[in-house]
């Protein structure tokens, strides 16, 4: 009996003929074979069966007429872009990428590209798609591919990387690892992913920079200390800790907790060694959890409550959770009652059925972990890491942004939501006098689980709420922006209760951008508000820009300080809850999240080019009203051009 991609297989090579034709019939027929095409690039046999014959299928003519016809005038920055318009450019960029392959392997020996050629194409096609490659993080692949779109890629590369060589990308690989890892992300499979690739392909001598920089990373998630290489099966290494001296535990402790805190990586082996000490000898995981003076009192004050979240909460499954209960300590939460007594709270509440079901598609299959021991270790890294959240493929930055915030800022109201969700599967909120209670749907074919469990278990909820409130202030304060009462409303009181925005959505008009642009150089930048720095972040809106400044769609952000960086520019530091702070958004502004000052999980710009991109942000009206009136900025040109030419495009301008 034929399978469905035998079958598909046949059918190809026969409607290959019927692409020789011309006019009508020849449109017809690429038509059919491009959505047969279409079909066999979903799974891995159709994509090999596709790369087999892609001789057979150039040469009946399928980039006839189109921008591919000719493969050595083909530029490989372009492919990422390519692959994110839809059908039929994604089908037939992915062709073009079968092909370079099948040239590139020697297979296919054509005067149309040589094989060195193609190699280097490849190579720099790869390199410039790691968005898509590895998770599709950025806003603008979660904006325009739908998820079969984005697993259909991660196919694709996948199957072009087990052909071809890495060595060559070694420089680059170096760099993501870093960058990302720099980053503090909460959710590492994207940094694992990478190491976890250099490792099983590419044999590291040392003898280049970048192969020292990644095998440092590999170290840290594999092996991190000289007893861990000794005893490198978890079996074999907790019977050394089980039988190690307390001398040689302290040793490790030292080790260990300083290649986590360079790398913000946690190994399995750390799980082990954490578990050890919170039985054996609980001092010396001040050591093991790299704390500093501040958390080493923490953890005097508190240590059998540490114990305890340790044995009960931490294990192999959810090991990321040992570097957000290091940060968590740090910031001495466990000393801040309201804090503390939440904590026990939420230790204790049984799951609500629905969430626990959700939470285990939030885990691998092969998980040894309960969902209440998931949703605690998540808790621990949320409260540890407020800049290491990120929305997943959700187009939810309202809410993601809002957990930071709560982390930061009210982490005793964070926990009390998270109890309330976790516990009743509800959320309620104020709004102007009204209470409003969450009814989430949770379409399961558009909601991406690869989220933090915090996030798994509230988001709905929070994204039910916002949306509620949105339509209520749309009826009660028309043609005004909502998020002038809904941000108060949704985030709490330290919003500040001025607004502004420079966008008219009922004329699709930019309005007072001179004067707009005043109020935040006023309100925000330490030379026009008498050297102040913001005490709460600043929830602001922006328009997302693609790598050719072209308009993407509006994105919620939050300023969090604002200070001249190492080479004495005056740069915003922002959060940005996307997965990744350093998209493209053209006119060569590109967002940094290493290099200029940064701290973990922060991105910066500088202030002009970040101003460039605000549409909307709260403000002190008593302060900035009176500071504004004598407020000349320079840069106002500047930023003018650089909002007109770029999302500006689409607007009128009075």
């Amino acid at each position: 009996m034929k399978t469905v991609a035998a079958e598909r297989h046949i059918k190809l090579l026969d409607m290959l003929d019927e692409l020789s034709g011309s006019g009508i019939r020849k449109q017809r027929a690429t038509s059919k074979v491009l959505s047969l095409i279409d079909l066999m690039s979903r799974d891995e046999e159709g994509l090999k069966q596709l790369y087999d014959h892609i001789e057979k299928v150039v040469e009946a003519g399928i980039f006839q007429g189109t921008s591919w016809e000719e493969p050595a005038k083909l530029v490989p920055t372009l492919v990422k872009g390519t692959l994110m318009s839809g059908f039929p450019m994604i089908i037939y960029e992915s062709l073009s990428e079968l092909r370079m392959l099948k040239i590139a392997q020697g297979e296919w020996v054509t005067d149309d590209i040589s094989r060195q050629e193609a190699q280097e194409f490849l190579h720099e096609a790869v390199i410039s798609s790691f968005g898509l490659v590895f998770h599709g993080g950025s806003e603008e692949a979660r904006s325009k591919l739908t998820r079969n779109e984005r697993k259909r890629l991660k196919l694709l590369f996948d199957f072009i990387l087990s052909r071809i060589s890495l060595r060559s990308l070694l420089d680059r690989l170096a760099n993501e690892i870093e960058v990302i890892a720099e980053q503090r992300p909460i959710q590492t499979e994207r940094v694992e992913d990478l190491i976890e690739l250099v490792r099983d392909n590419i044999e590291l001598k040392g003898e280049q920079e970048s192969e020292v920089k990644i095998q440092f990373y590999i170290d840290a998630l594999y092996q991190p200390t000289e007893r861990t290489k000794e005893y490198w099966k978890f079996q074999t290494y907790q019977g050394f800790l089980d039988q190690a001296s307390i001398e040689e535990l302290r040793k490790e402790a030292v080790l260990i907790g300083h290649k986590m805190n360079e790398t913000g990586l946690v190994s399995k082996f750390h799980v082990a060694l954490v578990r050890t000490l919170a039985k054996r000898a609980p001092d010396f995981l001040s050591d093991a959890l790299f704390l500093d003076s501040h958390g080493k009192a923490d953890l005097e004050r508190h240590q059998k409550f540490i114990v305890d979240t340790i044995l009960n909460f931490i294990l192999e499954d959810n090991r990321q959770a040992v570097y957000g209960l290091s940060k968590l300590i740090n910031r001495n939460l466990l000393s801040r009652k309201a804090v503390f007594n939440a904590l026990n709270k939420l230790f204790s509440i049984r799951l609500d059925s629905e969430i626990e079901r959700r939470l285990k598609k939030n885990q691998s299959q092969n998980a040894r972990i309960s969902p209440k021991q998931l949703l605690c270790g998540g808790v621990i890294q949320i409260l540890g890491q407020p800049l290491g959240i990120g929305q997943g493929l959700n187009p939810t930055c309202q809410s993601a942004r809002g957990i930071s915030m709560w982390s930061r800022h009210s982490p005793e109201k964070l926990i009390n939501m998270i109890i309330n969700a976790a516990a009743a599967n509800e959320m309620s909120f104020r709004y102007e006098g009204e209470l409003i209670t969450s009814n989430p749907h949770v379409d399961e074919q558009t909601f991406d689980y690869n989220l933090d469990p915090v996030s798994v278990v509230l988001v709905p909820h929070l994204d039910n709420v916002y949306q509620q409130m949105m339509q209520k202030a749309q009826f009660r304060h028309p043609g005004q922006d909502p998020h002038v009462s809904v941000n108060p409303a949704f985030y709490g009181h330290w919003i500040q209760t001025g607004f502004i925005s420079c966008y008219n959505p009922l004329t699709n008009m930019i309005q007072n951008y001179q004067k707009f642009v005043e109020l935040f150089y006023a309100s925000f930048h330490p030379e026009f508000n008498g050297g102040f720095k913001l005490i709460y972040p600043i929830p602001l809106g922006i328009f997302i820009t693609t790598a050719q400044a072209e308009f993407l769609g509006f994105h919620a952000v939050s300023l969090l300080r604002v200070k001249q960086g190492p080479d004495g520019d005056w740069r915003a530091y922002f959060f940005n809850p996307n997965n990744e702070g350093r998209q493209n958004w053209g006119q060569d502004i590109v967002p940094t999240v290493v290099g200029n000052g940064e701290r973990h999980g922060e991105s910066s710009l500088p202030f002009d080019e970040f101003t460039s991109r605000v549409y909307a942000f709260h403000y002190n009206s008593l302060e900035a009203g009176t500071l504004v009136e004598n407020i000349e900025v320079k840069d106002f040109p500047k930023v003018r051009e650089l909002a007109k030419e770029s999302w500006g495009k689409q607007y009128f301008w009075d």
